[in-house]
């Protein structure tokens, strides 16, 4: 209260604004939202460069919509909206049309969590999934929202709105015209689980532990193929390891490494044991005593011949070679069971092997296994019998629990196996070669990301696209009811799709055959049945760009995904784009890692740390901008991951309370400014104000940069030293005498309002993508263009503000200045000041060239069309300042500092003496300087101020 008497009765010009020191984000970035119309900044954008060819597409990958937004989609939307943003300010039509992939295992599991599934028909299973996503859609579109994400939100695409099953069905089409859909049958990955075939991006590595067991096969003719080595008397055995014992009833041939070398021993029990040379140290105690009888190059075994113990038939199996054999592990035999792997079906194919499986959906052995074997899931009580029939024959060498990662079905957190159907398959092979060649024209951010995509695609097998499920788009194939052909022309296609676009996919369970068949077929229809598989959902989300990027020629400017679309919808994308349209989808591919909690852990609710976005909007109040800070603060394309915890959003949310504080300065003293009258040409400003613009223009070309790069962390810590360092320790200290204790009108007070102005403006806009919510409710207390941050353009500061020359001459003036404050420091800890205008300060240097500089920078120059300058004391903050080439001798309290700066590459000796103030000295009790000169208690300067208020 005190200070405000004083402030009336001495008419000092304090600051004045509405715009609030605190807010509360869970009230007031809501109501922002409103008042800037947040909702309509997409829509005039694309009706304002309706006609341009300067547009961006960030073609957004689709969430699943399967449960509440997390932190995962906050980091991915964010970003997104950065560059959406910058580009909208930039004066792109961007587009930007969210998206949501609705079909799959997930949603059907959750929509049907309380339900008898058995009982249920098909189209009853897909409304109640149908239901289920609509619902989540509606939850996470609200989230998206509340976080001040830009976007096409009353339009976006669904993968299951009719018309983009239809589009899905077309590419589907394409593809099969170019030869690349075909029905086979062979190993997938399966979830015993969940009844159905997976993609490898529906995949999780755990940690898991397997029973590993070395077993030994009978070999039926060593001696006749190796030249007679062995002991006539001893029978020869061939070990070989596995980590999936339960695969033995399927092995069909043994492998070997032409290159390696194998070595017979001889045991104690009278048994010859053939095993890779290098692998003997690894099964030293089960083969203790036993005596080395030769060495066998692997190239010697071609011919050899075994049985597998586990068949009663007696049966041979060949050894066959293979390059995918290793030293590393196991025996140097690799056990073949074309049936459950991806190799051994291949070798099994060139060899003509037998590729029956017999392991049924729910995996478990069926009927052709015989009595012993039937109904036991392969698992658990298949592993068991199969280990104790080993035993029994006295083949099991040795058995051991055998820790490293295996798949798990990303939806049911159990394991999987590798189990061979009939399925249908997107041949990868002959697609290979132009979708590498696609990648190469496409800019990866970071660039080590196409390092990750181009091995997975080049290592990739062929894509089984069909699913055994109900909810999802359904393969328009049909099957003749006595010979089970397949009816897939490009006649029955175009039927499908056509019938999709009026009606939806739910016509397949809706509509009798004959309907669904073309007319050409409807005299035939009898003989025909639907078929029941689904496609992939990574189909359904990799076909979006044919439905969503029509008029842009089915490319966009970017895709921007978590990494682990390196091997999901960034490949699916490619590989439908390719085949169809031959060419990427995307121009430009940005990956980012995953969020982690604070200790880099992977967030699990088993582990209790998660943090989740409506949490810290509501239950922590930090509010949307503190998200979307803390978004820009990290490194986000770091494959490692992003943390994130309850100290790190208190620290981004202190640096946002700084800005919040910088922002609220200006806006308080440019209360009565108006730009469109009061600003002071450039030239006309002092040089500190000079300074500070080039400061700024140095802010506002690395923020452009920044954003071009995609480096959104770098703009978030220059932008915290500029406000704290460049604008807070230094500018505003400065100015505040002016800006307070000058007339209103006075060229050196519109000077610095001037230079505030362009300051706000500056910051406001070339942050404001990260910050929208403080962006907009600065224009509601600042005049910006058409009441908006977003409508104006991004700032781009005149050349003529960039000046290096006067720059490096402040740097030093602020070297200077920093020895001065140390030395007024020194005077404050002994207590002979308590504020710097209690003191003058004296400054020596012997460098004729640096006390030329600070001579320059004492002047006050007045002229007509130069405001007055701020002198050395007025940067210093102290009522007197002199400068000499002399050491101070006559002061009687004084405190004195020496160091050097560098000044053109010169290392000058400076002397700072901080000199107390004398008893003819009088405090100002308007501005607090001191001074000898005094009328009515005020100094000569408030005297003539206040006398013209």
């Amino acid at each position: 209260m005190a200070s405000q008497v004083q402030a009336n009765k001495f008419r000092v010009l304090l600051p004045k604004t509405k715009f609030s020191l605190r807010t509360n984000p869970i009230t007031q970035e809501p109501a922002i939202q409103r008042l800037a119309k947040f909702d309509h900044l997409y829509k005039w954008q694309q009706e304002r460069h309706e006609n341009s060819n300067r547009t961006f597409t960030l073609h957004d990958g689709p969430p699943y919509a399967n449960g509440d937004p997390h932190m995962g989609h906050v980091l991915n939307k964010v970003l997104k909206d950065f560059i959406n943003r910058y580009k909208l300010m930039r004066g792109y039509r961007v587009n930007y049309r969210p998206g949501w992939d609705c079909h799959g295992l997930p949603i059907e599991l959750k929509a049907c969590k309380d339900l008898d599934v058995k009982e249920l028909s098909p189209l009853k299973i897909r409304t109640k999934a149908a239901q289920f996503a609509k619902k989540t859609i509606n939850i996470q579109r609200e989230a998206f929202k509340r976080w001040g994400c830009l976007g096409d939100w009353e339009n976006p695409y669904i993968t299951m709105d009719p018309e983009y099953e239809a589009d899905q069905i077309k590419v589907f089409h394409e593809m099969y015209k170019r030869g690349c859909i075909y029905r086979g049958f062979k190993p997938v990955y399966w979830s015993p689980s969940t009844g159905t075939a997976l993609a490898e991006a529906e995949l999780e590595y755990k940690e898991h532990t397997s029973q590993a067991v070395y077993v030994l096969f009978p070999l039926t003719n060593f001696n006749s193929v190796v030249d007679g080595i062995a002991p006539d008397d001893s029978a020869v055995y061939a070990a070989v390891w596995t980590t999936t014992p339960w695969t033995l009833l399927a092995n069909k041939a043994i492998c070997y490494h032409p290159e390696h070398t194998y070595t017979l021993v001889h045991t104690l029990d009278q048994r010859s044991i053939l095993l890779g040379k290098t692998s003997l140290a690894r099964l030293s105690s089960s083969l203790e005593g036993a005596e080395i009888v030769a060495n066998v190059s692997g190239k010697d075994l071609q011919g050899l011949e075994y049985t597998n113990p586990l068949e009663s038939s007696g049966k041979t199996h060949p050894f066959l070679p293979g390059a995918h054999v290793t030293e590393t592990e196991g025996t140097g035999f690799v056990h073949t069971a074309p049936a459950h792997g991806f190799e051994d079906y291949q070798i099994g194919v060139q060899n003509g092997l037998n590729l029956d499986c017999y392991v049924d959906h729910h995996g478990n052995y069926t009927s052709e296994l015989g009595v012993d074997f039937e109904g036991l899931f392969v698992l658990e009580d298949g592993n068991k019998v199969i280990l104790e029939k080993l035993a029994d024959k006295d083949v099991l060498l040795h058995k051991h629990s055998y820790s490293h990662r295996y798949p798990y079905d990303w939806r049911s957190k159990k394991p999987i196996i590798i189990r061979s159907t009939e399925q249908w398959f997107a041949s990868v092979k002959q697609l290979k070669e132009d979708a590498v060649s696609a990648v190469d024209g496409v800019k990866m951010h970071p660039e080590s990301s196409k390092n990750r995509l181009l091995p997975m695609l080049e290592s990739r097998d062929d894509w089984c696209i069909s699913r055994q499920r109900v909810w999802g788009v359904p393969l328009p194939i049909f099957y003749h009811k006595h010979t089970g052909e397949t009816l897939l022309n490009n006649e029955t296609i175009l039927h499908i799709e056509k019938l999709f676009r009026a009606k939806g996919s739910d016509c397949w369970w809706r509509l009798p055959i004959s309907d669904l068949l073309p007319s050409s077929f409807s005299s035939q229809a009898e003989d025909f049945v639907k078929g029941s598989d689904t496609m992939d959902v990574w189909f359904d989300s990799g076909s979006s760009w044919a439905a969503v990027l029509k008029d842009t020629d089915c490319v966009a400017d970017m895709y921007l995904e978590g990494s682990d679309q390196h091997r999901g919808w960034f490949q699916s994308s490619l590989l439908t784009s390719v085949a169809a349209q031959c060419k990427a989808p995307y121009r430009s591919v940005v990956t980012h890692g995953f969020v982690l909690d604070g200790k880099g852990n992977k967030m699990s609710k088993s582990l209790g740390n998660v943090v989740s976005p409506e949490d810290i909007l509501h239950k922590k109040q930090f509010g949307a901008d503190v998200i979307r800070l803390w978004v820009a603060s990290t490194n986000y394309s770091n494959i490692s991951g992003v943390n994130i915890s309850d100290e790190i959003l208190q620290q981004t949310s202190d640096s946002l309370q700084r800005i919040r504080n910088s922002v609220r300065f200006m806006l308080g003293n440019l209360s009565e400014f108006d730009p469109k009258c009061d600003l002071v040409p450039y030239d006309q400003l002092a040089r500190l104000n000079q300074y500070i613009l080039h400061l700024l223009s140095n802010h506002c070309s690395l923020a452009t940069e920044s954003f071009e790069s995609l480096n959104f962390s770098r703009i978030y810590h220059t932008l915290g030293n500029f406000i704290t360092t460049d604008l807070s320790a230094f500018y505003y200290d400065i100015i505040k005498d002016t800006i307070y204790c000058d007339a209103r009108d006075m060229i050196k007070r519109r000077s610095v309002l001037t230079t505030l102005h362009h300051l706000v403006t500056g910051l406001v806009t070339s942050i404001a993508p990260i910050v929208p919510h403080l962006a907009e409710e600065v224009a509601q207390h600042y005049p910006f263009e058409q009441g908006s941050v977003f409508k104006c353009v991004w700032p781009e500061p005149p050349a003529e503000w960039n000046q290096p020359r006067l720059a490096a001459e402040f740097e030093v003036i602020r070297s200077v200045r920093a020895i001065c404050n140390k030395a007024l420091g020194i005077a404050r800890s002994e207590k002979a000041i308590r504020s710097s205008l209690e003191a003058s300060v004296h400054i020596t240097t012997d460098s004729p060239s640096l006390f030329s500089l600070l001579s320059e920078h004492e002047a006050e120059e007045v002229s007509s069309n130069k405001s007055v300058e701020f002198t050395l004391r007025d940067l210093l903050i102290v009522s007197g300042m002199t400068l000499s080439t002399n050491q101070i001798t006559d002061a009687t309290q004084s405190y004195s500092l020496t160091e050097t700066v560098d000044f053109n590459g010169e290392e000058c000796e400076v002397q700072a003496t901080a000199v107390c103030t004398d008893s003819t000295n009088f405090k100002c009790p308007r501005c607090w300087k001191y001074t000898s000169r005094t009328e009515n208690c005020l100094c000569e300067r408030c005297v003539s101020v206040v006398r013209d208020l």
